[in-house]
């Protein structure tokens, strides 16, 4: 009698450890994939609706989303050339609500309506002193920035889209496509401190002096490149178990990017990396690159991502400020604890319906206390956990929550009876979405839009190794009930 698990069986089936990515051409979606993100990468870095850069992906987003939707029309589906399909609806389905949900906030309401709805009584007051009173309006407070969210959740739903036409091997390629993004963005950081040439950085209000990389904001920087250092040493992992050569690059860029966390100068992307490599270290011990085999030593990543990493110290050497900046103090960050009873009490004065989406700057400004007031004004919550109980009232415990169960249904469901390329993958990548949830607390880097769709993409990608998963144990178990009746 044979005692090898459903998950062992599993893994014979799919032949080897991870997906090999060999020479197939790509069809136009998978290039697309790739040409989206680059262009993320290098427009989308910002949070500003006025930055034109950021209006460009957003109208470049819009017209990938109508091409599919013609595409869809067409009767050709969103089925990926090798069969798989979509993994999951449940993003689709999650964006479409998003828009759905915002475009209500929208919608005129007559004066009976919106005048009675909670936190609006600044915009009553003005609309009466210009003999307005009875005016149709929307529900949101600001009509420019609830655009301005609507049009911003296009990206990460093209994105979506994209990837699910694209093959597994192609998802696997945007992967690398993400980490090459952070090495490059490390690299760029160095000349921008080095040189301090503002012509370095991509936005026209950035974090100058600093370390941004292909960000205006060192924090949003910091943990783009904490959340890819799982994905460094998944690959690494994959690459060591088809017995590839190449896979040591990835430690390379581990070391990079923790280096370039380093030097950013950011107490909170400090903070995030060094969790992120603690965890991905944990994960890499636990890890058998074959069923069966031996544990993985931690003694070469190790050493690999320490040394290089020490590159860093010379550049910290070399620009002091960027050592001093991790701790000393700063106005900025005490802000955002002062911030906490202004936003609680911002939920409560709009609450049920909210301000309306994206309309934290100006629900704060009709509201903001003179204890608070400084030469810089308040854009953003700096949670964005919070801010969108402020915006969207009780209707954020559904946009949390969906993600929320969704992202755990889908890592118990790679956790429980799969095998080692399924748990090593899921483990790294809610790893680095843990990082960007937590990064999410102290500031916004889910405002911009390459980190909304990077986010966006590790959540499609582990709804997908759950799915292939699942139809791999159906797999197995169709074969062996295939078995048993033959030998009956």
């Amino acid at each position: 009698m044979s005692t090898q698990t459903n998950s062992q069986r599993g893994s014979k089936i799919s032949g080897q450890w991870g997906p090999a990515i060999g020479r197939a051409r790509p069809n136009a979606f998978e290039m697309a994939l790739l040409a989206f993100i680059v262009l993320l990468a290098v427009m989308g870095g910002a949070s500003r609706p006025e930055e034109w850069k950021t209006l460009a992906v957003k109208i470049i987003a819009s017209m990938i989303l109508i091409g599919l939707g013609v595409v869809k029309l067409r009767g050709s589906g969103f089925r990926s050339r090798n069969g798989a399909g979509a993994p999951n609806p449940a993003l689709p389905k999650f964006f479409s609500l998003v828009l759905a949900l915002t475009a209500l906030y929208l919608v005129p309401l007559p004066p009976s309506l919106w005048t009675a709805m909670p936190g609006r009584e600044p915009i009553v007051d003005f609309f009466a002193s210009i003999g307005m009173a009875g005016t149709w309006r929307p529900a949101t407070v600001s009509v420019a920035l609830t655009l301005n969210t609507l049009t911003a959740v296009i990206a990460p739903f093209a994105l979506v889209l994209l990837a699910m036409r694209a093959g597994e091997r192609w998802r696997a390629r945007a992967i690398d496509l993400f980490i090459a993004i952070a090495v490059l963005s490390v690299f760029l950081g160095v000349l921008q401190v080095v040189s301090g040439a503002l012509s370095l950085y991509f936005f026209d209000v950035a974090n100058f002096g600093r370390a941004t990389g292909v960000f205006a904001n060192r924090n949003h920087h910091a943990i783009f490149l904490a959340a890819s250092l799982p994905l460094c040493l998944y690959r690494y992992m994959e690459k060591r178990s088809q017995q590839r050569k190449n896979g040591t690059l990835f430690l390379i860029a581990a070391g990079l990017i923790l280096a370039g966390c380093l030097l950013g100068s950011s107490r909170a992307g400090l903070a995030m990396s060094g969790l992120a490599t603690l965890a991905s270290l944990a994960v890499f011990a636990k890890a058998r690159p074959t069923e069966g085999g031996k544990r993985s030593s931690l003694l070469f990543p190790t050493a690999a991502i320490t040394g290089v990493a020490l590159v860093a110290l010379p550049l910290l050497a070399y620009n002091s400020e960027a050592f001093g900046r991790l701790v000393a103090s700063d106005p900025i960050d005490d802000l955002r604890f002062k911030l906490l009873p202004d936003i609680f009490a911002l939920a409560g004065m709009h609450f049920p319906f909210g301000s309306g989406p994206g309309t934290f700057e100006d629900a704060y400004r009709m509201a903001e206390t003179d204890d608070n007031l400084m030469r810089q004004y308040v854009n953003e919550a700096h949670n964005d956990w919070l801010q969108p109980f402020v915006e969207y009232g009780v209707f954020a415990f559904g946009l949390i929550l969906w993600p929320i169960v969704s992202i755990v249904r889908a890592a118990r469901t790679c956790w429980r009876g799969h095998g080692e390329l399924v748990r090593v993958r899921s483990q790294c990548l809610v790893i680095a979405i843990a990082v960007l949830a937590l990064g999410s607390f102290l500031d916004y880097p889910l405002r911009t839009a390459f980190l909304l769709t990077f986010g966006t993409f590790l959540w499609y990608q582990l709804i997908a190794v759950a799915m292939g998963a699942k139809r791999e144990n159906d797999t197995v178990r169709d074969l062996n009930d295939r078995r048993g009746k033959a030998v009956l």
